[in-house]
């Protein structure tokens, strides 16, 4: 059985804009940016795709070979759990695939470039100090800090 990721919702948002995927980690104060080819693959992530069948679309869309597509995806999907913006989830229901539209692209292995510039403003934003009632009231927890 191929393995499936999901995207750690609760601590990761994400877009994709022109292309190039941006992505933040709440938790750690992270930011990260995807090529295009890393792009493409976290939407086929995010849509669902195991492992077997994005080596599939993988080795189609960029007309390579099976064993270059499976290597250069684990090497990126290492690096993506490292980096907790995914978990690899064996009991969670197989979601309706939708096929990620894709322009001509010429094949670069998908590449996660991190950022920690902005760690520490990333970490005081209070989002990560409110409680479900929102703003301005804070987390029970929060207030005993002080």
């Amino acid at each position: 059985m191929s393995s499936r990721y999901y995207i750690s919702h609760l601590n990761v948002i994400h877009e994709v804009i022109d292309g190039e995927a941006v992505v933040i980690n709440l938790e750690h104060g992270n930011y990260y940016s995807m090529n295009d080819s890393g792009a493409y693959l976290w939407q086929l992530i995010q849509n669902g795709f195991n492992e077997e069948q994005i080596t599939a679309i993988m080795s189609e869309q960029f007309s390579i070979s099976s064993e270059t597509a499976k290597a250069s995806l684990k090497v990126f999907l290492d690096h993506l759990l490292e980096e907790q913006l995914i978990i690899s989830v064996e009991t969670l229901p197989v979601k309706e695939q939708v096929m990620v539209e894709s322009k001509e692209m010429v094949y670069n292995p998908p590449e996660l470039t991190v950022f920690n510039d902005m760690q520490e403003l990333l970490l005081l934003d209070p989002i990560h100090e409110i409680s479900e009632q929102g703003w301005p009231h804070f987390a029970q927890n929060t207030l005993e800090k002080f």
